[in-house]
């Protein structure tokens, strides 16, 4: 027996279709742009930042940029380290850098402070992931 549309359903599967299809602006990067293939960045995240980047409720990471550098779509490999035990629990997450702020970031360069970058992240494997 075939089941009776709802008169909203023909709408919502009209959008649906249209987002799955629609292609996304073309991106390019500038002429003196330096691309680099994504890099790995294995960090110590003490326990209490860990579990709130392990259960998705901490979507960002504040860090030394002490290394070379973040990029968007570099991966943190984050070891989470107990403070009070003075030792690395074993426990892994792997997150995708989505967005770097830095003091490169304009407008809001002054907003974060030298030799630092505000990191959008999303977990992509361990723990909850």
């Amino acid at each position: 027996m075939h089941r009776q549309e709802q008169p909203h359903e023909h709408h919502l599967l009209g959008l649906w279709q249209r987002a799955r299809t629609a292609r996304a602006p073309a991106v390019t990067a500038p002429k003196d742009a330096t691309i680099r293939p994504a890099a790995t960045h294995v960090l110590k995240c003490w326990t209490d930042s860990f579990r709130a980047i392990a259960s998705r409720c901490k979507r960002f990471e504040v860090r030394r940029d002490d290394r070379g550098g973040f990029a968007v779509g570099d991966l943190l490999h984050l070891d989470e380290w107990d403070p009070a035990m003075g030792r690395y629990t074993g426990d892994v997450v792997l997150a995708r850098v989505d967005y770097v702020l830095d003091r490169h970031s304009l407008p809001l360069a002054d907003a974060v402070g030298e030799g630092y970058a505000v990191l959008s992240i999303t977990p992509v494997w361990g723990a909850d992931a």
